[in-house]
């Protein structure tokens, strides 16, 4: 049975994750051997997901740094939307005095 390269890059995450089943294990380590292209994207993709899960190791507080950040952003945000508002105000507040001053 031949799976072309498509049907083979499906079943990567599963193999790196050893989730595959030894028929289909089988299918593509004989398909990365012969293919190029499939052997350099399953490397990258092994080297991706072992990235990612050393970084979730070496890494705890990451949770915590992304709840700071979000909270940072979110302070950010209302005190832009405070100035804004105030910048109306003042707006307001000028036009109305300019207006005052003209119509007297």
């Amino acid at each position: 049975m031949i799976i072309d390269c498509r049907d083979q890059r499906t079943y990567f995450t599963d193999f790196i994750n050893g989730e595959l089943d030894y028929r289909k294990t089988k299918a593509l380590l004989n398909h990365v051997s012969g293919c190029a292209a499939c052997s350099a994207d399953l490397k990258s993709r092994y080297l991706f997901i072992s990235g990612m899960r050393a970084g979730t190791e070496a890494f705890p507080e990451y949770e915590k740094m992304i709840a700071q950040v979000t909270s940072k952003c979110r302070k950010e945000g209302i005190l832009r939307t405070l100035y804004g508002m105030a910048g109306v105000v003042i707006l307001f507040m000028i036009f109305y005095f300019l207006s005052g001053l003209i119509f007297i």
